[in-house]
């Protein structure tokens, strides 16, 4: 359904993939030393960053790595200077997402647990994982033991002069640290990134001479790209105790099916008017998500033709007389009878 495309481009995860994505070949192209490797990089960053916001913290990579070479005054910190503005950008459009809408309901209260069950979800299999775990003591001490063992890890290369995996893990940390504060809004998505830094850890100490080398990169973005396509379908498949799909969009995904069967059954002509009227059952929230869900007028103009006209209302006017008048049940549209101006 045309309604359902926030769905297939949040819902899966699509974001996440694509920051990971040009993170890691950045992070390639930045290790990689030379001149134009270096601009390669941070042109691959400024791709992150516009597909998913945490990839800002490229910026404390190649910061760091300018410092450590004594060269913050290159052109590459100029490069890196110019990220940092579009990580303002990224921040200042994150924080209207976040004043805009109620699905992130932030709760400081929940990180420290929160944090600690994302270290076992680092390491299980995605199609296992069930929001249940993030109220399980058990699940949050798995979680303390894996970050623990990634510390003890990063720090005992870092004394033996290597310090890639340290850095993986403070890059990990910081990419986790925003989804510690949503409340029980957690999904297997928001540690794609946290997985690659993980995974670049595990390269790094099995090659402790070189590090990573270029093939073991590409063999990451695949697995990451396999976690990606079974955290889609977990996400899917994953439901609230009522039976309501536990991630808003895909719930929204189910409205905009159930919403175009009603279109098509109302047999709406190109040069008809549309009425959808509120009933009594279905309150705010639920008119409101609906009306989301179809992009006000944009699903059924798309599935029906340009001409069509629609109008959102509490109730039918005199007006709407030969209109095709939609009800709604819950969050879903209902189809009815065409408006005989009497109502």
């Amino acid at each position: 359904a045309p309604a359902a495309m926030e769905s297939l481009y949040w819902g899966t995860g699509a974001v996440e993939l694509l920051g990971v994505f040009f993170a890691l070949a950045a992070i390639e192209r930045w290790l990689a030393g030379t001149a134009t490797a270096r601009w390669v990089a941070l042109v691959l960053a400024a791709l992150a960053v516009m597909s998913k916001e945490s990839g800002l913290l490229l910026v404390v990579f190649f910061g760091g790595s300018l410092a450590a070479e004594r060269r913050l005054r290159s052109w590459h910190a100029v490069g890196t200077g110019v990220l940092v503005a579009l990580a303002a950008w990224a921040a200042w459009l994150v924080a209207g997402d976040f004043g805009t809408t109620a699905d992130y309901a932030v709760d400081p209260g929940h990180a420290p647990r929160n944090f600690l069950v994302y270290g076992l979800w680092l390491v299980t299999p995605v199609p296992l994982l069930r929001d249940s775990l993030l109220h399980v003591p058990a699940a949050a001490g798995a979680g303390a033991v894996v970050w623990g063992l990634w510390g003890l890890a990063a720090w005992r290369a870092r004394l033996r002069g290597q310090p890639f995996p340290l850095l993986c893990l403070g890059l990990a940390l910081l990419a986790v640290a925003p989804a510690t504060v949503v409340g029980d809004h957690a999904v297997p998505r928001y540690l794609y990134g946290p997985f690659a830094a993980l995974a670049l850890t595990l390269a790094a100490l099995a090659y402790p001479g070189n590090g990573p080398r270029r093939v073991t990169l590409v063999v990451v973005t695949v697995l990451c790209a396999v976690v990606a396509w079974s955290g889609a379908a977990a996400l899917r498949d994953a439901r609230l105790p009522g039976g309501r799909p536990l991630h808003r969009l895909v719930f929204r995904e189910y409205i905009a099916r159930y919403s175009r069967q009603e279109i098509q059954r109302a047999r709406i002509g190109p040069d008809d008017r549309v009425v959808i009227v509120r009933s009594a059952e279905t309150d705010a929230g639920q008119f409101e998500l609906l009306r989301s869900t179809l992009m006000d007028d944009l699903a059924i103009r798309l599935l029906c033709g340009p001409r069509v006209r629609v109008a959102w209302r509490s109730e039918v006017r005199p007006e709407d007389a030969g209109a095709i008048v939609f009800t709604t049940v819950g969050a879903n549209l209902v189809a009815g009878p065409r408006a005989s101006g009497r109502e």
